[in-house]
């Protein structure tokens, strides 16, 4: 069995090196049946993702979807509006092989407050938008129902911008989870659709979602896991 030590971004890399013309890719898993990966903790602390979530952040990890994230959190720590932004364009670079993004639109966006070139690339493709008075606010927690719009719209906006990539099926309906009425307003179409396309699961064994709860770094990266697999064709 051949042996490999992959970084984060050196998998991003082997995953995308082509060069072929925007909107004209073909999309294709990297198979790592033959491959034993070891990775660094990508969120810079010695510390594990929870047992329920290893499988996943270790597959999210192996297809180079999780970069090294500000403030090293650990996985159980709650995500930023930044650290989430990191890990949703790189996911969306990933999908993409790098064609996502044009680069006169991310240098188009500044907030008043903080500005790195995750928060721009994610802000100029829709996904992330603003707090209110120009700012950003990266160091805010984010919860499940914000986090469930944000990857909604990098779904939404691959979609529009590649043929190949699947648009997502329709919201579900949520009135048969006991907390649903806890859901905001403008995100019951967000939360929607990542449930009907199985991104989120309930909690509660299933009976509740959950919107106002702070989401975790080993949460995000599962749904950005998930947003991948279910582009991706197998």
């Amino acid at each position: 069995m051949k042996r490999c030590f992959v970084s984060a971004v050196l998998c991003a890399a082997l995953l995308f090196a082509s060069s072929s013309p925007a909107l004209a890719w073909t999309m294709e898993k990297q198979d790592l049946s033959d491959i034993d990966v070891t990775v660094d903790n990508p969120t810079g602390q010695p510390n594990e993702p929870s047992s329920w979530a290893k499988t996943e952040v270790d597959a999210a990890i192996a297809a180079g979807l999780v970069p090294p994230l500000t403030g090293a959190p650990k996985y159980t720590d709650a995500v930023t509006r930044e650290q989430f932004a990191e890990l949703v364009v790189q996911t969306v670079y990933v999908v993409s092989g790098g064609e996502a993004f044009d680069a006169e639109k991310v240098s188009m966006v500044h907030f008043q407050d903080y500005n790195t070139e995750a928060i721009q690339k994610a802000a100029s493709i829709g996904v992330v938008n603003g707090t209110g008075n120009g700012n950003f606010s990266p160091k805010l927690v984010t919860n499940r129902e914000q986090i469930a719009c944000m990857i909604a719209r990098a779904w939404t906006y691959l979609a529009g911008r590649f043929s190949t990539i699947p648009a997502p099926a329709p919201a579900d309906d949520l009135s048969g989870y006991a907390d649903y009425a806890s859901i905001s307003g403008w995100a019951v179409d967000g939360v929607g659709t990542l449930v009907y396309n199985g991104l989120m699961k309930g909690t509660d064994g299933g009976t509740a979602l959950a919107p106002q709860d702070s989401c975790t770094v080993e949460q995000a990266i599962l749904l950005c896991y998930r947003l991948y697999t279910a582009i991706m064709p197998a």
